[in-house]
């Protein structure tokens, strides 16, 4: 098979954007090249958004390899499809994930519109929780694991919320179904097939009583998971001061009690990450 590079496969030299500070470096890399396969005259696109995978990071800020998963997918494709694959990389290795979704997927969307896209993928490595600990590695009194742990606690949090708020919509739903037809008769049904009579308001009730279910399971289990992760680095919040502390307990200190309020989880447990 020959493989034939073509229009911007050297020009991310020229788009290397270098940023101090807790946000890291990045390095952009737009590159597109086709995978001719011979005999063939139709030619499909596949398109690829993403950080450093994508993007071919290699060793260092100012390394990329042309060879990266987009191409092993083009390559994939063009012997499934037996037809030339053109592969667009549209990349920017250590970007966190709004700066992907943001300035690569919404502002280059044309690149996965035209009519010969046969192929869309996206990938994220996780830079949000690598930068996350770039930008709480100075503070005094916590610890990197605690500022992960804790980030991870607080999406979780939401996500309980969202999922809580529509069970209980969905469990609205169902009760006024099971009042609504408690009377009326429909053919029940067992392992698939119809067996004796019931009424539809018994199905509603079966549903809702698994929606309850579903609701009280996940506020129990919301309120084990929803934990802050907050000790300093060996657990006793030494650093913060005696005034902070407050307590010789630390899971009792009032820094953690005013953190754990702030953020809406649960000031119960010491430190994990000093176990």
């Amino acid at each position: 098979m020959q493989r034939r590079s073509s229009m911007l496969l050297g020009t991310f030299a020229a788009t290397v954007l270098l940023v101090s500070g807790a946000r890291g470096n990045t390095v952009t890399q737009n590159t597109s090249w086709t995978i001719d396969r011979p005999g063939t005259s139709t030619t499909y696109r596949v398109t690829a958004y993403g950080d450093s995978i994508y993007a071919g990071y290699y060793g260092s800020i100012s390394r990329v390899a042309k060879r990266a998963a987009p191409w092993a997918d083009g390559e994939y494709l063009s012997q499934l499809w037996n037809a030339d694959i053109q592969v667009i990389r549209r990349a920017k290795s250590g970007a966190v994930a709004s700066d992907i979704y943001n300035n690569k997927i919404v502002a280059e969307r044309s690149y996965m519109q035209t009519t010969n896209t046969r192929v869309v993928s996206f990938e994220m490595c996780g830079n949000d929780g690598l930068q996350a600990r770039s930008n709480f590695s100075g503070q005094s009194g916590t610890c990197d694991y605690s500022v992960l742990d804790t980030a991870l606690v607080l999406i979780a949090r939401n996500a309980i919320a969202a999922i809580d708020a529509d069970l209980v919509v969905a469990a609205g739903a169902v009760a006024r179904l099971a009042a609504a037809h408690r009377d009326d008769v429909v053919m029940g049904r067992t392992l698939l097939q119809q067996a004796l009579p019931t009424t539809f308001g018994l199905k509603a009730a079966r549903w809702l009583a698994l929606a309850v279910r579903q609701v009280r399971s996940l506020r129990e289990c919301g309120g084990r998971a929803l934990v802050l992760q907050f000790g300093g680095a060996a657990g006793t919040l030494a650093s913060l001061g005696r005034a902070l502390r407050a307590t010789a307990d630390p899971a009792k200190a009032g820094a953690v009690r005013t953190a754990a309020r702030a953020l809406s989880a649960v000031a119960r447990d010491l430190a994990r990450h000093v176990h």
